[in-house]
């Protein structure tokens, strides 16, 4: 092994390509090689963006470099559509069947932020 510290390098057009393995086998080279036709040979590396936009069908998703986050929603309404209507007298019912599932909940159990986001949605 070379230590590369305190070496100074100079480049001037060339061509640079290189592919990281993560493990020291010519099987994963071959695969390389095979494919290497549909490698990009020239362009630019962006290795930073700033305003880095990805459009989609709910709006655009914006990269996030940070270990916190905010989300900023427009509200909207909740309400309750019924062609028939719900009785008068079936309300305290439903109330009661509604606390009943809250309080049923228990999500001191769940660490995984991606098992809460399932439970948040089997709660609504």
């Amino acid at each position: 092994m070379i230590p590369v510290q305190n070496i100074l390098f100079t480049l001037t057009m060339v061509e640079l390509g290189f592919f990281l393995l993560p493990e020291s086998n010519p099987r994963n080279e071959a695969v390389l090689d095979k494919f290497s036709s549909s490698y990009a040979v020239s362009g630019v590396a962006m290795f930073r963006e700033s305003d880095f936009k990805y459009q989609s069908i709910d709006g655009d998703l914006v990269g996030v470099v940070g270990d916190s986050w905010l989300l900023k929603i427009d509200p909207v309404s909740i309400t309750w559509h019924s062609r028939k209507g719900v009785k008068e007298e079936s309300h305290d019912e439903i109330v009661s069947e509604l606390i009943k599932d809250v309080e049923d909940l228990n999500s001191s159990e769940i660490t995984s932020s991606y098992f809460y986001g399932k439970f948040i949605a089997r709660a609504a």
